[in-house]
């Protein structure tokens, strides 16, 4: 609304002078030319306008009525406490995103152990390449799994659950079918060798269902939170766990590279660190497997176990238990599979 000139403003319920002596043109006096703007400007700011509008709007989406016009000190005092209410909801999302990132850390283990792996075999020039194109599906596609499970929960929470036992059942599958492999118990035939192509179209459909398993875990822990903090965490551990498993995935693949490049160092100290890397590095990406198997089978058994209700003592016997109930699980599955592929082998 345009100030009359001359005419008192209220604010607050006192009669304060008016800040804009000339209006025609419809601009505060503080964007007009001459001597005094400098001094309009600055008591302008200190009657507190400038940000009452925008503190009514804030406080109106909280559910805070706020007035459009106040004197400085309650506008500082508004938006004091609006300051504590946004570092409080980011001190929760922090904390929600902590356990989300505890609860995932073996899903993010067979997810990091699973980008490696399938790195084997792919010619040195298409790693990096590879792993920026797995990176970069991974991001987008976590963007609608998002939406995804929020509307799941939101509109079908019964989905949460039955995307739980499923992602589950699959990792007990991926993990039991690794464990019969590892224990000479496959009796199927000989696959191809896959082109690179199909490794990293494996690796992709791979990180859908562990981005899934990882946010819908993650929303688990956070299903009490109000809605934009659900949304804050899940976006939080989508760019922690993208950035940081594929990162890592880069450094393990390049890291005979970065050995070899060190042992060509002047430097002693850092050829001897070089050729340790080089030596490690083979032994290091052979360990990423049987990490990654029991990885999948301890996620699966805790996710039964959990629904259970299942409590142990400590955490080790805990891990031990989980996995151990994967393990069952998966060894069933992948022994029913391995039978109905022998059978249907025999009757062709």
């Amino acid at each position: 609304m345009l100030r009359q000139p001359g005419r008192p403003q209220t604010l607050d319920g006192q009669a304060q002078h008016s800040l804009q002596p000339q209006l025609a043109v419809g601009k505060p006096a503080w964007r007009r030319g001459g001597g005094t703007r400098l001094t309009l400007l600055v008591e302008w700011i200190a009657s507190g306008q400038p940000g009452c509008a925008a503190a009514a709007s804030l406080g109106a989406a909280c559910g805070f009525n706020i007035p459009t016009t106040m004197p400085s000190s309650a506008f500082f005092a508004v938006l004091r406490d609006v300051t504590k209410l946004a570092s409080a909801a980011a001190d929760d999302v922090a904390v929600l995103t902590g356990r989300a990132a505890v609860k995932t850390a073996g899903i993010a283990a067979d997810d990091l152990a699973v980008g490696a792996s399938k790195m084997a075999g792919v010619s040195p020039a298409q790693e990096l390449p590879a792993i920026w194109r797995i990176l970069r599906a991974s991001a987008l596609n976590k963007i609608w799994l998002i939406a995804l499970v929020l509307a799941v929960e939101t509109w079908f929470p019964l989905g949460i659950q039955i995307a739980l036992v499923a992602g589950g059942l699959y990792l007990a599958f991926e993990g039991g079918k690794a464990l019969l492999e590892r224990l000479g118990w496959r009796r199927g035939k000989a696959e191809a060798p896959l082109t690179d192509e199909q490794k990293i179209r494996g690796a992709i459909v791979t990180d859908v269902v562990l981005s899934l398993e990882i946010l819908v875990i993650s929303l688990t822990v956070a299903t009490q939170a109000p809605f934009a903090q659900k949304l804050a965490v899940l976006v939080a551990m989508s760019a922690i766990m993208t950035i940081g498993i594929y990162g890592l995935v880069a450094a393990l693949v390049r890291m005979d590279d970065v050995g070899l490049a060190m042992a060509r160092s002047p430097d002693p100290g850092r050829q001897a660190l070089g050729r340790r890397i080089v030596m490690a590095a083979p032994r290091i990406l052979a360990a990423l497997g049987p990490i990654g198997m029991v990885a999948m089978l301890a996620v699966a058994g805790g996710i039964f176990t959990h629904m259970a209700h299942l409590s142990y003592p400590h955490w080790t016997l805990g891990f031990v238990a989980d996995t151990l109930v994967g393990a069952l699980i998966g060894l069933v599955l992948a022994g029913v599979a391995e039978l109905w592929a022998s059978r249907g082998g025999s009757g062709a």
